[in-house]
């Protein structure tokens, strides 16, 4: 009993100081954070080794340790990506992906826990999309969009499974997250959905409705949870929970807001376009067959002149 809450303890203090302590993602390059990583993963191997067998094999600290891992994993795939390493990233994450899956069918992750990795790797996806292309043999920047239509493609298509399965109902600011993330997919998809080709399962239109939409829902989930925060906050006394739903929805409505000026700017560009050919077309000379038929005729109109 006081040896098992003993070693609990000293364990939770443990890993709540290693949650305080990490690189910089500024500063670190990602192989500090693969370093961090692995001399963690030994120490706590060390610790199931050495420890009192009544603390190592409790319950307490099993699911602790189960947790941590999954924890470590995401913290280093985050920081990683931010140091500009997404594949490397991507490895870490998929690491703690299947963590936390393994501890989804064992009922010991409940939904929103699993939405947090699953989230970390649909962001990477829109990253690696965003991103610029490399540099060619000519010093010049490739553009993969067909690449990134497909992996922007198999993303949406998995965020649209959990939407229709509902694994996150009775979650709102979860629900919200994949609501946004949903949204943007489907805008940034859209301007590359030529490159699917006939696997395509929606088109620009569709996708542009499918953005808005989802983009809309996630800022009605968020003003309605901001609400109830305000409320729970002002009967509490306290205004930091209010502070961060108001934060949350703020963020909602501005990528809402940003993607119609998108939509509103691309309209404009097009009916400039429009605007500038149909000018052109109108100002342009004639077509140099017309003009050598005009030349043509009227040195012949000359030619019959003269001779009567």
């Amino acid at each position: 009993g006081g040896c098992v809450d003993i070693g609990v303890a000293a364990v939770e203090k443990l890993l709540e100081t290693w949650r305080r302590r990490w690189p910089s993602d500024a500063l670190d390059p990602p192989e500090v954070w693969e370093r961090v990583v692995a001399v963690r993963r030994v120490a706590l191997e060390a610790f199931s080794t050495l420890a009192p067998v009544t603390v190592a094999r409790s319950a307490v600290v099993i699911e602790l340790l189960a947790r941590e891992q999954g924890e470590t994993y995401l913290r280093a795939a985050k920081g990683i990506m931010r140091a500009g390493e997404p594949t490397l990233a991507q490895n870490f994450l998929s690491k703690a992906k299947d963590h936390v899956s393994h501890r989804a069918k064992l009922k010991l992750a409940p939904a929103y826990e699993t939405w947090r990795y699953q989230k970390a790797l649909f962001k990477i996806a829109l990253a690696r999309a965003e991103a610029p292309g490399a540099f060619n043999i000519y010093g010049s920047r490739d553009a993969p969009e067909a690449a990134h239509a497909v992996a922007l493609n198999k993303s949406l298509l998995q965020m649209l499974l959990i939407q229709k399965k509902g694994l996150l109902e009775g979650f709102p600011i979860e629900s919200a997250e994949a609501a946004s993330i949903v949204g943007r997919l489907a805008s940034a998809l859209e301007p590359l959905i030529a490159h699917l080709g006939p696997v395509a399962a929606s088109d620009a239109s569709q996708l542009a409705a499918l953005a808005f939409e989802n983009f809309a829902h996630a800022v009605a989930l968020t003003s309605g949870e901001a609400m109830s925060a305000s409320m729970g906050a002002a009967a509490a006394g306290c205004a930091s929970p209010a502070s961060v739903s108001a934060r949350r929805a703020a963020k909602a409505s501005l990528r809402l807001a940003l993607y119609c000026d998108d939509v509103l700017k691309a309209r404009d560009a097009v009916a400039a376009a429009r605007r500038g050919r149909h000018l052109l077309l109108r100002t342009s000379p004639p077509p140099l067959g017309r003009v050598v038929t005009r030349m043509a005729g009227s040195s012949l109109h000359s030619s019959a002149t003269r001779s009567s």
